[in-house]
């Protein structure tokens, strides 16, 4: 079955301390104001979030200004980091018209993450082409600087607040969600250990094939001498 919700993300935590998770696939923007590392580590939480998460495993996730390290540390996500927002306009512009070629399938939402400054060219037309987009759900978080002209109906969030603030679209206060470096490098550091370490030694994997005289190796591996048995040697010894 498809998921119903697949873009469901924790945005931040209620006065009481409940985690909020809203469905960012039915919003066309999210805008995040104030400092730079903020904004990057409020994209981070998402992007990390998303991308380990089974219900948005069909969501396409784009990093822009942060995240190189992802695809790598994600393999099994459908995540992609590029340099240029220009790099993403023109990806998201050949998913929709791919899209329209085929309409009697289903299309994965796009979920643009992007830390780093829209110009407002860029920022337009990005506007343009979510603001004609039918056939495929499409989101873009990003600074507010240059994208709130082109997005004026899309919800701003301080990044760097730490107190609660109003979310007007669920009408509650949240402390927003940020993910700090320091907590980013150790998953980093814990994933990349982990897939060290799954890595199986050359030649572990090699199989084994059928012969008329029983099992024997695909390839031979390095021959040893055969011990010498004794009369003596008890029967559980031999192998």
């Amino acid at each position: 079955m498809p998921t119903p919700y697949p873009g469901l993300a924790t945005i931040g935590s209620t006065e009481t301390g409940d985690l909020l998770l809203i469905n960012l696939t039915r919003v066309p923007a999210l805008l995040l104001d104030d400092t730079p590392d903020h904004i990057t580590e409020v994209c981070i939480s998402l992007a990390l979030e998303l991308g380990m998460s089974p219900w948005a495993s069909n969501v396409e996730i784009i990093t822009l200004g942060f995240g190189e390290e992802l695809p790598g540390l994600l393999p099994t996500a459908r995540i992609a980091h590029m340099r240029h927002a220009t790099h993403a306009l023109r990806d998201l512009s050949e998913r929709l018209l791919e899209a329209q070629q085929l309409l009697d399938t289903s299309h994965q939402p796009y979920l643009l993450l992007c830390a780093s400054t829209l110009d407002s060219d860029t920022a337009w037309a990005l506007a343009n082409i979510i603001d004609r987009s039918t056939t495929v759900p499409v989101t873009l978080i990003a600074l507010a600087r240059t994208a709130a002209t082109h997005f004026p109906d899309a919800e701003i969030l301080d990044a760097s607040l730490g107190t609660p603030q109003l979310l007007n679209s669920v009408g509650t206060t949240i402390t927003v969600q940020r993910l700090e470096r320091a907590a980013y490098q150790q998953i980093t550091d814990a994933s990349t250990l982990s897939a060290q370490s799954a890595t199986l030694p050359r030649g572990a994997g090699r199989r084994f094939r059928a012969s008329p005289t029983g099992c024997r190796r695909s390839k031979p591996l390095r021959q040893c001498p055969r011990p010498r048995l004794s009369p003596t040697m008890p029967p559980r010894a031999l192998r």
